[in-house]
């Protein structure tokens, strides 16, 4: 009885601990629950790629991020003489499962060319992505970080410019 008695007295004082951290950080100002960032790829040779997709987020909570960001993608395949620009947006939402791991998701809204039905005519259609997965973010200096993503596309199509598994390299701040 008195094991369970010390064990309900120290659930209970990490779940003060725990309110109290997380009540301190509900306390931040706006600004300093901002997180910035996004990814950036570049490829040269017979196919050039360039992908940049900047972010903005919201610290919900301590362990939960939401957002939204851009997307902009270009590809020109010279031997094709094919060239091809991608944008969209996107919503993200993060979870913080230890320290430095995460879990993450995203809905991805892209315009592409339809490429398929069309046979390079320049009509454009909308595409919508999945990426769900898990995360590895590195501390960098002060609130700078280098996060790393393995993703994979639970709505893969013939018309998503990446194939599973994606694997993403981006800054926050």
């Amino acid at each position: 009885m008195q094991k369970r008695i010390v064990l309900l007295c120290l659930l209970l004082s990490f779940a003060g601990v725990a309110q109290a951290q997380e009540s301190d950080f509900s306390q931040l100002p706006i600004r300093q629950r901002l997180v910035f960032g996004g990814n950036f790829g570049a490829a040269f040779g017979s196919a050039t790629q360039v992908n940049i997709s900047p972010l903005i987020g919201y610290r919900v909570t301590e362990r939960f991020t939401a957002g939204v960001g851009l997307i902009y993608m270009y590809t020109n395949y010279k031997a094709y003489n094919y060239k091809e620009l991608i944008y969209g947006t996107n919503i993200f939402a993060r979870l913080s499962i230890f320290p430095k791991l995460y879990l993450h998701g995203e809905l991805e809204l892209m315009n592409v060319e339809d490429r398929i039905t069309n046979s390079y005519d320049g009509e454009r259609i909308y595409i919508i992505n999945m990426p769900i997965g898990i995360g590895y973010s590195q501390s960098v200096a002060g609130r700078l970080s280098v996060n790393y993503s393995i993703l994979y596309n639970v709505n893969q199509s013939v018309y998503t410019p990446y194939r599973n598994p994606i694997i993403r390299i981006g800054i926050g701040i």
